[in-house]
């Protein structure tokens, strides 16, 4: 990719009072002057949007945020940190008993993404939103902890990708993906991002708390962070909202990937979500620059111009068929028929 090259052009607003007063609860200093007014349903709306509510209860005293957007939009935001507190008690519990039958069978798995942000300590249990757990395993052993997984109980619950197989399920704790490598990065320029290749480079550790378990160096979790939001799902910014990766860079306290590792980002990309993390943690969304206002723009036009949402399913699936993604191209064409069909 052109150390120049932007995808991100979308239709630029002002930035509304709730709109601001989020970011800034979510990412400014904590006595920082929230905006004049904060309309509570408004809130609710970008907060939400945003994948904010549970960082911003985190970081804020309650009767504040009460004082500022009342007791009913506040205790949402609370009720969505505790809920997600208990789902990552769960994940941590599956973490631990996937980790104890990789160890019998001599394999150790690398932690990736959430997961690693928290057991790392960069993020908080109860701020940073966990779906599932995403572990890299060397390609040759992936078959037979899957299978030693699937032994313990665990039931496949979809389909592989190229990079990761068959999510597995624990029906009362949640889903783990064993992946090949990570999408997007590759190795001074060439190899696959693979556990062995990362191993070799120094860019993995063993985990303090968990014995069997590694964990990404914190460049190699930034880099992985920029690939992930920015490649990967940079045409979905609706599903993984731009601020996320702003709240993992800033929970990494790392601005720069590490240099060995090449991304499926543009040099000018990895300094405009830079810019935007510093004017965040400042309180002032605004100072973020050009390119830094565009990454913002790009999650805000999502979450509020359907024409701008169209537009990037249309550059999605163009995309996925130049890839050879077939799933996602069809994917699409079925979510266009279904919609037409209502039409009808």
């Amino acid at each position: 990719m052109r150390p120049q090259s932007f995808r991100f052009h979308p239709p630029l607003g002002d930035l509304e009072g709730e709109l601001l007063w989020t970011l800034r609860r979510a990412f400014g200093p904590p006595r920082g002057r929230p905006p004049a007014s904060a309309r509570p349903e408004r809130v609710r709306f970008w907060a939400s949007a945003l994948a904010l509510r549970e960082r911003i209860a985190g970081r804020n005293p309650r009767a504040e945020i009460e004082s500022e957007i009342g007791s009913a939009a506040a205790g949402e935001l609370w009720r969505a940190r505790e809920g997600l507190a208990g789902r990552t008690l769960l994940l941590r519990e599956l973490l631990g008993r996937v980790t104890a039958r990789a160890s019998e069978i001599g394999i150790r798995p690398l932690a990736l993404k959430g997961i690693a942000l928290l057991e790392s300590g960069a993020s908080e249990a109860g701020s940073r939103p966990l779906l599932d757990l995403d572990l890299l395993v060397a390609g040759d052993e992936a078959p037979a902890l899957a299978g030693a997984l699937e032994g313990a109980g665990m039931v496949r619950s979809g389909a592989p990708e190229r990079h990761h197989l068959a999510p597995l399920a624990d029906p009362r704790l949640g889903e783990v993906e064993l992946h090949l490598r990570i999408p997007g990065l590759t190795l001074d320029g060439a190899a696959p991002a693979t556990a062995e290749g990362l191993a070799r480079l120094g860019l993995t550790r063993p985990s303090e708390d968990l014995d069997g378990l590694d964990l990404p160096a914190r460049a190699l979790m930034a880099a992985h962070a920029l690939a992930h939001s920015l490649d990967q799902h940079g045409l979905s910014p609706a599903a993984y909202p731009v601020t996320r990766l702003v709240a993992d860079l800033l929970d990494l306290g790392v601005e720069e990937p590490d240099p060995r590792l090449r991304l499926p980002v543009s040099q000018r990309e990895c300094r405009a979500a830079a810019a935007l993390c510093r004017a965040l943690a400042a309180g002032e969304p605004r100072q973020a620059g050009a390119d830094g206002l565009a990454l913002l723009g790009h999650t805000v036009a999502a979450a509020t111009s359907p024409a701008y949402r169209a537009r990037l399913r249309r550059r999605a699936a163009l995309r996925a068929l130049r890839r050879g993604q077939w799933s996602k191209f069809r994917a699409e064409i079925l979510r266009r028929s279904g919609r037409s069909a209502k039409l009808q």
